[in-house]
């Protein structure tokens, strides 16, 4: 930004989804130069990921994150229907393939 500090992007792809790459800042050059006999660029650019699986792994071995404390009242039936909303928002792949990589790399 203006102040010379790093802007955060969020990173909408499908394969940055399946690994849990969500967050990410600009680092290392951008290039573009042109292609030749095509009126098209080739776009290369390297992201650094801001909080990475390894370090919430991490922060969750040394405990510090906070557990969330739920009750057995009303809250826990929404938390079941939210949790259940979601998993009909997903695609059939979305649902029988990434999930299932996503889930198993943490």
């Amino acid at each position: 930004d203006a102040d010379g500090k790093r802007m955060k992007y969020r990173v909408a792809h499908e394969v940055a989804r399946a690994v849990n790459f969500r967050e990410a800042t600009f680092s290392g050059m951008l290039d573009a130069p042109q292609q030749d006999g095509k009126m098209a660029w080739l776009v290369t650019f390297t992201l650094a990921e801001h909080v990475s699986v390894q370090e919430k792994r991490e922060a969750r071995a040394t405990g510090k994150t906070t557990a969330k404390k739920q009750t057995a009242s009303s809250t826990g039936q929404s938390a079941g229907q939210n949790a259940g909303e979601d998993e009909e928002k997903l695609t059939w792949f979305e649902r029988r393939v990434l999930k299932p990589v996503n889930d198993a790399l943490g």
